[in-house]
């Protein structure tokens, strides 16, 4: 039986990147297509970040676009980075909300409310990411001695996320874009030049 062969694209000095790096590397070539300023794309990606560390499934969609409109931010970025709490994530980033929300709000043990999440995780696997009314079904299931610490350590969590992720984001795309700029500049320096010859 022939090995699967796997592609991995390389880095400017010939090492390999995985397939990690390559999902990274596409993410920010989208993100650098978007239009609107840096301020604006950064700003949508620390709000998508901040929707994303919200306990409240089944309306993140509505939350990050309702978000990016009112500040006048990047929506696309907003949609896109509010998908990174996803059934995956979510039993670690939630158990932390409610960790964080629980020094305000007392509530059950965080072990069995891991556990709880595990379940609800489990439950979300292979459901659709528009099933609002399941979505929100599960996790007022959850009850409001787990929510109200969750939305609490949430708010918290995310509003850290949020800011710490602006700047360098902003930087980010300021320099990938200023890149672009000097190497489409480089590329007609050199059309020209090969054209007049």
């Amino acid at each position: 039986m022939a090995a699967m062969k796997t592609t991995h694209d390389t880095t400017e000095d010939g090492a390999e990147r995985g397939p990690l790096g390559q999902r990274v590397r596409r993410f920010f070539r989208w993100l650098l297509s978007l239009r609107g300023s840096p301020e604006s794309i950064a700003l949508g990606v620390a709000i998508g970040l901040f929707v994303a560390c919200s306990p409240l499934l089944g309306i993140h969609l509505v939350m990050a676009i309702a978000f990016a409109t009112i500040l006048g931010a990047n929506r696309p970025a907003a949609l896109a980075t509010s998908f990174l709490n996803n059934p995956l994530t979510f039993v670690p980033i939630y158990a932390l909300e409610y960790w964080i929300g629980s020094f305000f709000w007392s509530g059950p043990p965080v072990e069995r409310v891991r556990m709880v999440l595990g379940d609800v995780a489990d439950q979300l696997t292979g459901s659709s990411v528009l099933n609002f009314r399941e979505h929100v079904a599960l996790v007022l299931e959850l009850g409001r001695d787990v929510l109200i610490p969750m939305l609490i350590g949430g708010t918290i969590l995310g509003l850290l996320v949020a800011a710490t992720a602006y700047f360098p984001v902003l930087s980010l795309v300021r320099m990938l874009r200023r890149k672009r700029k000097e190497r489409r500049r480089a590329q007609r320096k050199k059309r020209h030049k090969t054209g007049s010859d």
